[in-house]
């Protein structure tokens, strides 16, 4: 089951999200591919999925909040749960839907899981199984190695959590809209109608993390998705507003533990 170039068939109710669903007691091999950028409205599927981009990057919408998806990375989106997704730039990836059954004993919310050197291999050998069609016997040891090492992976820090307060989620939705803004909280502050003081509260108790805490883990989700898409480190820095490369870099190391030059050798491998 392939997708290309245009998010209208990714549309709930469309002639191959029913065909997916239809199949949802079977582990299928999938492949989306968009060319330009798409955006795929809230929705859900009946199996799981298990999505590896290989070029590009995707964000996934859920309640938790905003989840990136790069290179060098593995989706887990459970069954039922209910999502949107986008990429700004088009993407390209592989994927497996996990029956119903088989998905009871993984988590039960959206996961992004690094790639171990063995996860890997088996994806990049599930990328040349046909699409869109049942797995045979081999296939089905090769997937559920995949799954085995899925749930001991430890997931990355690739969630942003959205507030639910509209104050809050103003000030959220504006700082995504300028990840790289200098602009300090007073400034913001007017903007989301309420004080400094009752958006860092607010901030804390929505999200777990201070507004200082939350517009870096959104610098860091807009770095990977810049990088997935082929952008040079120093390009990216002084497109996020750093003053230089290697306090980027640094920034990087502390959160991911390697560098975004390192990062993109192992995502297009």
């Amino acid at each position: 089951m392939e997708y290309r170039e245009t998010a209208i068939r990714m549309r709930p109710g469309s002639a191959e999200a029913a065909a997916l669903d239809r199949m949802a007691d079977e582990m299928v091999r999938l492949e989306v591919r968009f060319d330009t950028a798409f955006e795929a409205p809230t929705h859900a599927h009946r199996g799981g999925l298990l999505f590896w981009p290989e070029a590009g990057s995707a964000t996934v919408g859920t309640a938790e909040g905003r989840w990136c998806v790069p290179t060098g990375c593995a989706l887990w989106m459970p069954p039922g749960l209910m999502h949107e997704a986008s990429t700004e730039g088009g993407l390209h990836m592989h994927g497996i839907q996990v029956p119903i059954e088989a998905a009871a004993g993984l988590p039960a919310g959206c996961r992004i899981l690094p790639f171990s050197p063995l996860l890997r291999e088996l994806a990049l050998r599930a990328a040349t199984w046909p699409q869109a069609w049942p797995l045979d016997d081999r296939q089905r040891r090769v997937a559920t190695v995949m799954l085995d090492e899925m749930a001991a992976a430890t997931p990355t820090p690739l969630l942003l959590p959205m507030p639910r307060d509209r104050r809050a989620r103003r000030l959220a939705e504006a700082l995504l809209a300028a990840p790289g803004s200098r602009r300090p909280l007073a400034e913001w502050a007017r903007i989301a109608a309420a004080s400094p003081r009752t958006l860092e509260r607010l901030f804390g108790a929505e999200t777990g993390l201070s507004v200082a805490a939350w517009q870096r883990r959104a610098l860091l989700l807009a770095a990977l998705d810049l990088l997935g898409r082929g952008r040079g480190v120093t390009a990216v820095a002084l497109e996020l507003g750093y003053d230089s490369p290697s306090a980027f870099i640094a920034m990087f190391r502390r959160s991911l533990g390697t560098t975004p030059a390192r990062y993109r050798t192992i995502a297009a491998a």
